[in-house]
Parts: C-alpha cells; structure tokens; sequence
C-alpha cells in the first residue's frame, strides 16, 4: 500500500466513516451495474407448473453465476438490478443480452459452483457472528497462520500485499475473478487489503468478497461459522 493509500487508510479508522471499501480503494462504479439473471431450465419448469416464470432471489445474489438446482449458467437479461424506476417485467417476457451471456469452461463451472453453494450455505443457515471486528480479527489470525503477515510486536506487523493478491489470484484465476468483481481487478491489492484490516469501520462492502476469502484461507465458510 503506498503513502496516499496509507493516510487515506489511516484517516479512514479514525473517523469511523461509513466511506465503501470501493470507495475508499477509488475503484469506479461505472462497471456494477447489474441485471436480472434467470437459469433457462427454471423458467421452462415455472411456466409449465405456473403457467409463467418469475425471478428467483437466490440467481441474483452477487457473485452467484450457476443456478445451483441444475447447475447450470446463469443467463443475463437486459433488465438492470437497481431500476428506480416502478415497472413490472415479467420473468417470461425477458429478453437475453446475447452480448453479454458467458461461455464457461468446467473449471470456471466448478468455482463458481463452489462460491455458490458458499452463499446458499450461509444465506439457509443461522450462524453465531460476533460482528466485523471479531471477523478483522480472526482474518489477521489466519494470516498469520499462513504466512501471509509477520508479526513483530502485539500492536506491530507487516502484511505482505503482493504475496497474498498472488496467491489469492492463482487460487481463484483471472477469469473467474474478472467475472465475479470486473470493477475491483486492476487495484485488487488495494481492495483486498481493505477488505482484511478496515471490514469493520468500512463495512459498505460486496458480501461476496468475504466470502472469496474466507474461502481462501479457511476452505469454507463451515470452517469459521459453522
């Protein structure tokens, strides 16, 4: 992190904002824009029980890219998430945004999957959560179990930024990565770092990258939660 970053940083966890962490990394948000996605096999079942489709909650859950029940991509569709405007789209009247429908390889399938069945997981169980300091705390923890941090005092470390955003990078892979969060790849390290030390004083934050590191550095979820 360089000097701006670390002022900013340090400015940050003294006032206590409620600045985002995108913010904070001055990542854009011209890029999250994001519409309503539909598994194709669901809304063929929905309009033969129903006699038309609806929009599943759980396909528009960030960072969700598989339909779990057919495990099976989801499909774009060109109506955006964060309309204001008041208007009724019917699921079955949709059109695709054939620009934008991914093709992916059964590796990416598989990770995406997985993050998936994270985020179903958490969303379908009670978990005890202690609050965002104790998470900060407990990631400093596995940091330090892993090498990712060098500890010299009770009050005093090194993160090592390059060496975690490295290995954080070869574990998912630029694909996958690219396409659960396109708008935070180019400061990656900034925001990752952000998201360890200052989740509880900027917790404006995507769920689904706690959930990426968790995943990382404990293999799921169960693991911390559970």
């Amino acid at each position: 992190m360089g000097s701006i970053e670390i002022y900013s940083f340090k400015n940050l966890m003294r006032s206590k904002s409620s600045t985002s962490i995108s913010q904070a990394a001055k990542i854009s948000d011209k890029e999250r824009n994001r519409v309503l996605k539909f598994c194709p096999q669901c809304r063929a079942e929905d309009e033969q029980k129903y006699g038309e489709a609806y929009w599943h909650r759980q396909h528009q859950i960030p960072g969700m890219l598989v339909c779990l029940k057919h495990k099976l991509p989801l499909l774009n569709s060109t109506i955006l998430l964060e309309n204001k405007q008041i208007h009724y789209y019917g699921a079955s009247q949709v059109n695709l945004d054939e620009v934008n429908q991914a093709n992916y390889s059964k590796e990416f399938e598989s990770k995406a999957l997985s993050i998936a069945q994270e985020t179903n997981w958490l969303s379908h169980n009670y978990i005890e959560f202690w609050g965002m300091t104790w998470l900060r705390n407990k990631y400093k923890s596995l940091l330090l179990e892993k090498g990712f941090i060098t500890k010299y005092s009770p009050t005093k470390f090194k993160y090592h930024s390059e060496i975690f955003t490295q290995a954080f990078v070869k574990f998912y892979g630029k694909e996958f990565l690219l396409a659960i969060q396109p708008q935070v790849w180019e400061k990656l390290n900034i925001y990752l770092e952000y998201s360890l030390f200052s989740c509880d004083i900027a917790q404006t934050i995507d769920r689904i990258t706690h959930i990426l590191l968790i995943k990382f550095l404990c293999g799921s979820s169960r693991n911390i939660f559970g």
